[in-house]
């Protein structure tokens, strides 16, 4: 059985470090901080983890996978020189929409933020009978990854093309990094967010260590039409609070192209108190608290 990535080698392959245009830094969560270095063939799959006997084609969303991700580094390139086509922005759409919507890490919580975006696109689905007849025997509420993980992978992924609708009428930020620290990205890359002041949803996508997406959706009602703009970020309490959101949705992993650079904005989510942080030779931490100064060694 085929290895099937749900984080794309071609997308993490941008945050590749100098090792090699596959290998990236990769910190775990879950575990004493360290970093390793990997290859990005080696992370963030599952064996058949992209099809499904429920779809008319098993193979259905590898193959559209195929057709996206070979423009994905020209995309790049070009929003690198400031370039932006608008045929990029449905290519875009469709990979932040599997990502966010096919990815099979269960989030340790349903989020009000994915909640309100999964309503906006569901009378689309409804309407024209997108989603998959449901397995015999089976009732709606045993609907759980545990039971039909298959079933479960193709309701999401007959979401893919009504959510992209939606972000395709939106505006896009292409937020560039202009300090000297990096963005980094997780297993789980897209950030959803519920934004109660302006009662909107937020999408976060880094794109690279040096790029950033942005995209604002309004409420079901409103009207919006596509725009995009580049903006520069120049402060690092910006990058550290992207990077902040990035590690605090990610399931276990975090992937970083310079582990130094990274590492400031990257590891201070994963603890409470205020602390200084020292990078050994070896990719392992010493962490120390700044008011006891007293030193965590792993």
């Amino acid at each position: 059985m085929p290895r099937d990535h749900y984080v794309s080698q071609t997308y993490l392959k941008q945050f590749h470090t100098t090792d090699g245009p596959m290998m990236v830094y990769m910190l775990q969560k879950t575990v004493k901080p360290k970093f390793r270095l990997v290859n990005v063939k080696d992370v963030c799959n599952l064996k058949d983890g992209n099809r499904s006997d429920f779809f008319q084609n098993r193979d259905m969303l590898e193959n559209m996978l195929k057709q996206w991700e070979p423009e994905f580094p020209h995309i790049v390139r070009r929003i690198e020189q400031n370039k932006i086509f608008q045929s990029d922005i449905p290519i875009l759409a469709q990979l932040m929409a599997y990502f966010f919507l096919c990815n099979p890490i269960q989030r340790r919580n349903t989020e009000q933020s994915e909640t309100v975006i999964l309503k906006m696109v569901l009378h689309n689905v409804i309407k024209n009978k997108l989603v998959p007849p449901m397995p015999k025997g089976l009732r709606e509420e045993d609907l759980v990854p545990e039971i039909d993980s298959e079933y479960i992978l193709s309701q999401r992924a007959s979401l893919i093309e009504p959510f992209c609708e939606k972000i395709r009428q939106c505006k896009w930020v292409f937020f560039k990094n202009d300090t000297e620290y990096d963005f980094c990205t997780s297993d789980y890359p897209v950030i959803v967010q519920y934004v109660k002041g302006e009662r909107c949803s937020r999408i976060i996508f880094p794109l690279t260590p040096r790029i950033v997406i942005e995209v604002k959706i309004l409420g079901e009602n409103v009207t919006q039409n596509f725009q995009y703009c580049i903006e520069p970020i120049r402060s690092f309490r910006r990058v550290k609070c992207i990077n902040t959101d990035i590690v605090k949705d990610a399931n276990q992993f975090i992937f970083s192209h310079d582990k130094a650079k990274c590492l400031v904005t990257m590891v201070s989510k994963l603890y409470d108190f205020q602390h200084e942080i020292i990078l050994k030779t070896d990719g392992s931490l010493l962490i120390a608290d700044s008011v006891t100064k007293k030193i965590n060694k792993f």
